[in-house]
């Protein structure tokens, strides 16, 4: 398919990691997504442990080099990330959609893959409620002690962080969402965490619904 549009059902790959809706561009995203992971991760470990020893007085001033050595990394790759979205075919959805931002938009896509295509099925997902399941939000599905999850953890994270983000943000298109969430949940005999999980919940699917619509015009418009 030309840039920029999704392939058809013909051209897709089918196989159990998704597979966005921009060919080559797809393959950018995913491996700045997986290096903002990586540099992540490395500065957030290499931080706790400058932290630990600073408390013992050791090195003080190397780890904090280091540090800010991983931090640089990780912005640059952030800056890699941003750019990669730009080009993607969502990157209208990200642009419009405040609150969800380049570098979080990114990460979500790179977690869920195209939003409209289950990929692991070679098809296009029947609706918004087979996308939810697979990012953990249809009814019943919880973490049980000793069973592996029937969802995918990471898209679950990057859709609840989304959410956060977005109800902080008072013109965000969510934040009606949260707060109709919240007053429908106002007498219930729950504590207010649960409420304020309750309606991010409901936010995230939201999101989740919007990205399928999104994806199913794209499709549609090829």
């Amino acid at each position: 398919s030309a840039a920029g549009n999704p392939l058809t059902p013909g051209q897709r790959r089918n196989d159990t990691q998704s597979v966005l809706a921009g060919g080559h561009l797809d393959g950018e995203l995913l491996f700045y997504a997986a290096m903002v992971d990586d540099i992540e991760d490395l500065r957030e470990r290499t931080a706790n442990r400058a932290l630990a020893l600073a408390k013992e007085g050791a090195m003080a001033a190397e780890h904090e080099r280091q540090v800010k050595a991983f931090a640089d990394l990780e912005h640059q790759a952030v800056l890699h990330l941003q750019r990669a979205m730009r080009k993607h075919p969502y990157a209208p959805w990200v642009k419009q959609t405040l609150g969800v931002g380049e570098k979080q938009g990114a990460r979500l896509l790179a977690a869920i893959g195209d939003p409209y295509w289950n990929a692991a099925e070679g098809r296009p997902r029947r609706g918004p409620a087979e996308l939810w399941a697979y990012c953990g939000y249809a009814p019943g599905q919880k973490r049980q002690k000793g069973v592996k999850a029937n969802w995918n953890a990471e898209a679950k994270m990057r859709a609840h962080l989304i959410a956060e983000s977005c109800i902080k943000q008072a013109r965000s298109p969510y934040r009606p969402v949260y707060d109709v969430a919240r007053v429908s949940w106002a007498d219930r005999d729950t504590s207010d965490m649960h409420k304020h999980n309750h309606a991010l919940r409901r936010v995230a699917k939201e999101v989740l619904k919007d990205l399928w619509r999104f994806g199913r015009d794209l499709e549609e418009s090829a």
